[in-house]
């Protein structure tokens, strides 16, 4: 959130991001998860990358809403609003 107040335009650029960054290790819940985040040089929309992330997400699970918002760990309702601020069809 700090970096994207203090960037300058609209994209955020891979370059402003520590190394750390450029590939995420996350631990859930005690499990280790590998997230990785390819992040192309000339940078990305935050929305973009979301609305990605949403469609990865319900291909994964078949279209089906709920598991959908379980498996991004969002209440539906959260989901339903950003599909339609999207325009994603299921």
């Amino acid at each position: 959130q700090r970096m994207i107040m203090l960037a300058d335009g609209e994209k955020l650029e891979c370059s402003l991001l520590p190394p750390a960054l450029q590939q995420v290790e996350d631990q859930i819940d005690g499990e280790d998860e590998s997230i990785k985040l390819s992040i192309p040089p000339e940078g990305i929309s935050l929305e973009k990358l979301e609305r990605r992330i949403i469609v990865e997400a319900l291909k994964k699970n078949g279209g089906n809403q709920a598991k959908t918002a379980r498996f991004l760990q969002i209440p539906r309702h959260v989901l339903l609003y950003r599909l339609e601020k999207y325009k994603i069809t299921v």
